[in-house]
């Protein structure tokens, strides 16, 4: 895998965290993106929070990271509004208040753009799909950050003609030195 940081082509830098479910991409972001905004960096996008019920997972909730609002994205619960997805049905507001977080408008005077997470549903041209399309077309200097999980990311590299992404296995780069490392590149 090659962490060296070059970046080519007009797809804008993309750094990868990756790992298996369960393993902590998120709370990993979480924590990179705490330390990027004490450095007062202007990020946009999404990271989204998981509650456990009975030892599975629950529900998701996307939250928009310039703003910290969220909103429940999907449950396992009745009640929800929305598509189903597997053992998830999908919240309507929930989706809608991602696609915005992920707009091209909500990008301007972004320093960097969160993703979490792309992943099978965006490989098949949903979820978050078409906000990346157009992000990776339309915007060709701002870094972005995506949580792939492992199994994920030849497929992701390949569905987005990513040209040399960072990839960052949570179980070799701890939360300050990825940190580290987007600041060095939007210096």
């Amino acid at each position: 895998m090659n962490n060296s940081g070059g970046f080519a082509g007009c797809v804008p830098p993309v750094f990868l965290i990756t790992g298996e479910r369960g393993e902590g991409k998120t709370t990993t972001l979480g924590r990179v993106i705490e330390r990027l905004k004490d450095e007062r960096v202007a990020i946009s996008g999404i990271i989204t929070l998981g509650t456990v019920k009975d030892g599975l997972r629950n529900s998701f909730t996307v939250v928009n990271v310039a703003t910290n609002v969220g909103v429940q994205l999907c449950s396992r619960e009745t009640g929800t509004n929305g598509k189903r997805c597997g053992e998830f049905l999908f919240n309507t507001e929930g989706l809608e208040h991602g696609f915005q977080a992920l707009s091209l408008e909500s990008a301007k005077g972004a320093e960097l753009i969160v993703i979490d997470e792309v992943g099978h549903l965006e490989l098949r041209g949903e979820g978050w799909s078409a906000c990346i399309d157009r992000l990776t077309t339309e915007i060709d200097k701002i870094p972005m950050v995506w949580v792939v999980r492992k199994y994920s990311l030849s497929q992701v590299i390949a569905r987005w003609r990513l040209l040399n992404p960072v990839i960052l296995d949570i179980n070799e780069y701890s939360a300050d030195e990825i940190a580290n490392m987007i600041i060095k590149k939007i210096e």
